[in-house]
């Protein structure tokens, strides 16, 4: 499978040492002040030591997920990924993926294909569930059907992310001029979102690290979509989360009961955070953020929208 956004350069057959990444994985727990650790490739589940690198993820304290095509995605490698400490899935599914099976096909008919991979995942006990799409010119259009699908399944879906497209600086020549055609920006994709879903409304932002602009974009929302929650309550999620934890929040999951009647009186503290908000502890949220790809530097704060 080819994706034409890629930034990473393919070696087939080469694989980076084991004792490398499990070093790498423990410069990260002691140098980052997050819950998450994202394992991406390529696909990481083409990595022979995947389930080994996960258990040693999860022993460092951090939850960690993987980014997949789902391709290599099966019930005896989730079953064994869970068992090692996989706290949650990220699959990449969109109509720029040369992929076998669903050439030609539209956003609105791969929901199917998300559908089936995201059962998967829930069926295999894994806690967090989210989706990504890469966003072109040429599949701009259908990034609503994206979104409107995911609210209506709060089930599979925790969270849906769209990256805009940008040319790998790999690519050059006519290739690159062609790619150089479909390139989307994050304004569009906002844009796309807010007209097609009623109520749509940002609650947070995280600056690029070079020009300062802002590059990732956070939506947080409840009800399938009815509810979008308050920068207010966004700004005490991760303020809770540093104070309990020691780490910033970096996925979503629903609390327990127990934990959400000790979060509760938190948020209730809390200026700005509205009763709507506070039904979201106890049900649960999906989010939606919206990037436009470059270097984000490790320890950014993100800007809310206050």
């Amino acid at each position: 499978m080819h994706c034409p956004g890629c930034f990473s350069s393919n070696f087939p057959g080469k694989h980076r040492p084991l004792p490398e990444v499990l070093a790498e994985i423990d410069s990260v727990a002691s140098g980052v002040r997050t819950d998450v650790l994202a394992f991406a490739g390529g696909d990481p589940l083409c990595y022979p030591s995947i389930v080994d690198a996960v258990r040693h993820a999860a022993r460092a304290g951090l939850r960690p997920f993987v980014n997949t095509n789902g391709s290599l995605l099966a019930p005896a490698l989730l079953k064994a990924l869970k068992s090692a400490g996989l706290a949650g899935v990220c699959l990449h599914v969109d109509s720029m993926q040369d992929r076998e099976g669903w050439k030609g096909a539209g956003e609105a008919e791969l929901n199917s294909l998300r559908e089936r991979l995201g059962r998967m995942v829930r069926d295999a006990g894994i806690g967090s569930c989210y989706f990504n799409m890469t966003v072109s010119r040429r599949n701009l259009g259908g990034a609503p059907a994206v979104y409107s699908w995911a609210l209506s399944r709060p089930d599979l879906a925790d969270l849906v992310l769209f990256v805009a497209f940008k040319t790998p600086e790999s690519v050059s020549g006519p290739e690159r001029a062609a790619l150089l055609e479909s390139e989307c920006g994050a304004g569009a994709v906002l844009s796309a979102l807010a007209g097609a879903v009623p109520g749509f409304r940002l609650c947070a932002a995280l600056p690029s690290s070079s020009s300062g602009k802002d590059k990732w974009f956070f939506a947080v929302s409840s009800g399938r979509g009815r509810r979008f929650h308050s920068p207010a309550f966004f700004s005490a999620a991760q303020e809770l989360s540093r104070r309990w934890r020691g780490r910033y929040l970096g996925r979503l999951r629903r609390l327990s009961p127990f934990e959400a009647l000790l979060a509760a009186p938190f948020f209730v503290l809390r200026r700005g955070v509205g009763v709507s908000d506070l039904a979201a502890v106890f049900s649960g949220v999906q989010a939606a953020m919206v990037v436009q790809p470059e270097t984000i530097v490790w320890g950014q704060k993100p800007r809310f929208f206050i």
